[in-house]
């Protein structure tokens, strides 16, 4: 008997270490994105949907740090993207690639942490990160600077 009841007393301790881990689960995953990714960008591009030149870029620290700002992370929520989102902007967040064992330095070239696509007249953007796709739903605002990125000064671009 007592060993059921320490294996039973396991089984509910466990659940509610998992169940506590879950709670804000969307937060504590917003706010791991921001940090870490985001932050790490050396350069951001936007490319309108079937066009090849950028239409926006920033290279400049303090200027990646008022567009992430902007984006407004603290207010997306998991969401469904609707049927009939059509594709209105590709956002590309790039770092220097990193220096390796046994190598003094980069050749310059770019690695994409990230990037996202927002939509045509939706509040929602659909994230990528290491080959996984999320959906969300983003304040209007945020859209409506994201989907005018000719609107945006483009700092440290020369563009």
């Amino acid at each position: 008997m007592k060993r059921i009841g320490t294996v039973a007393l396991s089984f509910l301790a466990v659940g509610c270490l998992l169940n506590g881990c879950a709670l804000g689960d969307t937060a504590q995953m917003d706010g791991a994105v921001q940090n870490s990714d985001f932050a790490k960008a050396q350069e951001i591009t936007a490319v309108r949907v079937g066009e090849d030149v950028p239409v926006y870029t920033a290279t400049e620290k303090g200027h990646i740090e008022t567009f992430v700002e902007q984006l407004q992370i603290d207010e997306w929520k998991i969401g469904t993207l609707p049927e009939d989102a059509e594709a209105s902007v590709v956002y590309s967040f790039q770092q220097e690639k990193t220096v390796l064992f046994g190598e003094s330095s980069t050749d310059g070239s770019m690695d994409e942490l990230l990037k996202f696509t927002v939509y045509v007249d939706a509040p929602y953007l659909s994230l990528e990160v290491l080959g996984q796709s999320l959906h969300f739903q983003i304040p209007e605002d945020a859209a409506n600077y994201l989907n005018h990125p000719e609107e945006i000064e483009s700092i440290g671009s020369g563009v």
